[in-house]
């Protein structure tokens, strides 16, 4: 069963990853072709047309619409007439709840690594890109 190749498969891998000489070729030795089909068949990444063109299976994927695309001067979300005006409102959250160090006393150092108040900033500079990044994948969504 493929249960049983899985334990089988593990077991020889626990022994063999604190072996000191190991070498990848003796894990690929002794793991069952089947585990090695069934996660090449599950985990790599593959397009539609790559499944259907290599796949004996029958398979169906559903019609995908495709994109519709909205230009920015005929958005509108509640006051915000454009993508400009929405990001320029973005500009103005602070993300203070990312910076809690600049409401604290300031410790003094010279490595730039250790200033809390700079990676605290960098961070809620990255929250604002995958926020903005957010907005522009469900725009859509937002404007509904």
């Amino acid at each position: 069963s493929l249960n049983r190749k899985f334990g089988d498969a593990q077991k020889f891998f626990n022994k063999w990853q604190f072996n000191e000489e190991r070498r990848i070729s003796d894990l690929r030795a002794n793991i069952p072709d089947e585990i090695f089909k069934l996660i090449d068949s599950t985990v790599v990444a593959r397009t539609r047309l790559l499944i259907q063109k290599h796949l004996k299976e029958e398979l169906h994927f559903p019609k995908v619409e495709p994109p519709m695309n909205i230009p920015g001067d005929k958005i509108e979300i509640g006051n915000y007439k454009t993508v400009e005006s929405v990001l320029d409102a973005i500009e103005t959250i602070h993300m203070t709840a990312y910076k809690p160090a600049f409401y604290r006393k300031e410790k003094i150092t010279k490595d730039a690594l250790e200033n809390e108040r700079y990676r605290q900033k960098a961070l809620a500079r990255i929250m604002y890109i995958l926020l903005v990044k957010r907005m522009e994948s469900s725009w859509l969504t937002a404007s509904s």
